[in-house]
């Protein structure tokens, strides 16, 4: 059933065109007016927005297989909110009016300056600008725009774990969300710690590599045995697109089921 849906759904030109309300030209940027969003994201001018309609897409359309909040990963009020590959920002966008902290990874210089004029205010969102992985020293950052990851070559990054950004004793993230270009398991590797002391719902993207939905899963339940988890879609190895975590008694319980 899914694969029909995939074949059988509009191009992602026109999906995601139907949730912009305007664009305008806004000097070194493009606002871009979502319907239902009281602020305009800022896409870099140079980079195509066609890009970003497939992005809008995915973020919108509830039956999408890249999304990721479902039933059970909900980002909910109290949430501290951890975008890990947060790219142009849409779903930081999104989600920031209704959790209590988004905190904004990206190593792309250009979307984080960018960023920075979408969150401009929010006193609630925080921009970091740096590579994720499994220990804290420099990388290297190839590619550019949507398909900006650590690599062999490319311009000197900070690069960070999650572990060293979130240490013990300060509020504990409670929602890692992560589209890494196929670093998510290094990201995992990295939070060791952070994972198994605060339990955060998780939704990751498996897409990049065809072993990594089993490996993430291996993982999640070798640092906390208690995590459920969820799969979905299909990615161009036949292998899942997403996969979700949590823990049972962090689920609203008129949305428990067995």
């Amino acid at each position: 059933m899914e694969m029909v849906q995939f074949v059988a759904s509009p191009s992602f030109r026109a999906r995601g065109r139907r949730h912009i309300a305007r664009v305008e030209a806004a000097g070194h940027e493009t606002a871009v007016y979502f319907h239902g969003l009281e602020r305009p994201l800022y896409w870099p001018r140079e980079l195509p927005l066609d890009a970003l309609y497939m992005v809008a897409g995915e973020q919108f359309d509830h039956d999408d297989w890249h999304q990721y909040e479902t039933e059970e990963t909900p980002v909910r009020r109290d949430d501290i909110v951890v975008d890990c590959g947060a790219a142009e920002g849409l779903f930081a966008l999104r989600v920031a009016a209704r959790c209590r902290r988004v905190y904004a990874i990206e190593p792309y210089p250009r979307f984080a300056s960018a960023m920075r004029r979408s969150f401009e205010g929010l006193e609630n969102v925080e921009i970091v600008e740096c590579l994720l992985g499994e220990r804290d020293g420099t990388g290297k950052l190839s590619g550019a725009g949507l398909t900006a990851m650590e690599g062999t070559t490319g311009a000197d990054t900070a690069l960070r774990s999650l572990d060293s950004l979130f240490p013990p004793g300060g509020a504990d993230p409670t929602y890692l969300k992560a589209d890494v270009e196929g670093a998510e398991l290094r990201v995992l590797r990295g939070g060791r710690e952070l994972i198994r002391r605060s339990r955060p719902r998780i939704a990751f993207t498996t897409y990049h590599d065809a072993t990594h939905a089993d490996e993430i899963a291996h993982l999640l339940k070798e640092i906390e045995p208690g995590y459920r988890i969820r799969t979905k879609g299909w990615s161009q190895f036949g292998t899942p697109l997403m996969l979700h975590a949590w823990i049972e008694d962090t689920i609203p319980r008129r949305r428990r089921h067995g």
